[in-house]
């Protein structure tokens, strides 16, 4: 927000202290929060250049704003190495989530499912949710521009059965997640639909940045979009100027309302996505608690914990009294795992978390390690537990 707003005074009046104060301190800031930060700052250093130059600034005065702005990102870029490093010793790492399906696609089929997921993804339950929003907006707009209806007046009647949308899905199922950022926000998607061109060319920074930003996050997040977990996350950084645009898109709604409802409408499209959001979160936090409990009574008794699911660990870090080990797969390489294991004389009872659909290549490294043999087998959130001994 700070960086959205610096940037914005320094195109339209220049770089004055105050101005440039409020861009550095909000990049800094933004990229020491989030490592996307990066793709932030290298974002608006392209829109000042569009909006400084359209706003009749001088090249030399362009180019050397956006030249700083670079410089501060790639500074601050060294810093956070600097600061992760003294840490923990050594740097970052992220780890790729890689399903079956993303290694067997391309680079195009990767980025397009994770831009599905991240930005469209409508739910994950059997009604999909966002579905309804999606298509009750499709529906509505087609009806209009076949019956010839003025595009606002069509617009205020889209929204008005969004929130019809919402109303039902939340009522049919209320604790269903939405992983998209679109049909999880309804009320920026009436919001940018109504500003029109003539909202959209005086806000030049915003518009430019947005543009650039979505596309770098395309082009980099993971091949599964942060699946339910995460979602449209990533797009955080993009709260403060779409809801810049939407809000000037949904002054132009209310100036050309044709019904008092409008406001109403407007009012539930903040209210019920909101409700609907913090109920499905509440919900699957207390699902993810209750598996977690009763994983942790299931391995009570283990010396170590081996799994492939590598977020599986970090997620009951709370639970520390489990001895985690991740494998790659649940095959070879667990198989691999189990015949080390049982050259160590210290380990006598060892239990795998796997999924169900897994059991043919479990049993599997079960045959190649006859040092081990299967005590039991328990269920827990839709994970099995096999137990082994010696």
């Amino acid at each position: 927000g700070l960086a959205t707003l610096g940037a914005v005074r320094v195109a339209r009046s220049g770089p004055r202290p105050a101005s440039v104060a409020l861009l550095v301190a909000g990049t800094a800031a933004g990229m020491l929060l989030r490592t996307e930060g990066a793709l932030v700052g290298i974002a608006i250093a392209v829109a000042l250049v569009v909006a400084m130059r359209a706003a009749g600034q001088r090249w030399s005065v362009t180019g050397a704003v956006a030249a700083g702005q670079l410089v501060l990102v790639g500074a601050v870029t060294k810093v956070e190495g600097l600061w992760v490093h003294h840490i923990d010793g050594g740097g970052s790492q992220t780890f790729v989530a890689r399903t079956a399906e993303a290694q067997a696609s391309g680079f195009v089929q990767d980025r397009l499912h994770a831009a599905w997921v991240s930005g469209l993804e409508p739910g994950t339950g059997s009604l999909r949710t966002g579905s309804l929003v999606l298509l009750a907006l499709v529906a509505i707009l087609a009806f209009a521009v076949a019956r010839g209806r003025p595009l606002m007046e069509a617009w205020q009647a889209a929204a008005g059965v969004l929130v019809l949308a919402l109303l039902l899905g939340l009522a049919m199922a209320p604790t269903e997640v939405v992983s998209g950022i679109v049909p999880a926000w309804p009320l920026a998607v009436v919001g940018l639909g109504a500003a029109g061109w003539a909202v959209l060319r005086r806000l030049p920074v915003e518009i430019v940045w947005v543009v650039l930003y979505v596309g770098a996050i395309i082009a980099t997040q993971y091949a599964d979009g942060g699946a339910v977990q995460w979602g449209g996350r990533f797009y955080a950084p993009l709260t403060v100027p779409v809801a810049v645009v939407a809000a000037a898109g949904l002054l132009q709604l209310r100036r050309a309302a044709t019904t008092a409802a409008v406001v109403g409408i407007v009012a539930a499209l903040l209210v019920v996505p909101t409700f609907a959001g913090v109920t499905a979160v509440r919900a699957a936090r207390s699902s993810s608690h209750q598996v977690f409990e009763e994983l942790d009574a299931e391995l009570a008794g283990s010396d170590v914990t081996v799994t492939a699911h590598q977020h599986l660990p970090r997620m009951m870090w709370a639970y520390d009294d489990v001895r985690w080990l991740v494998v790659e797969d649940h095959g070879s390489d667990m198989a691999h795992l189990l015949r080390s294991l049982a050259s160590n004389r210290a380990v006598h009872r060892v239990s795998l978390v796997v999924r169900v659909r897994d059991e043919r290549l479990v049993a599997g490294a079960l045959a190649s390690t006859p040092a081990w043999r299967k005590a039991g087998t328990e269920h827990a959130g839709g994970l099995e537990v096999v137990h082994l001994r010696r």
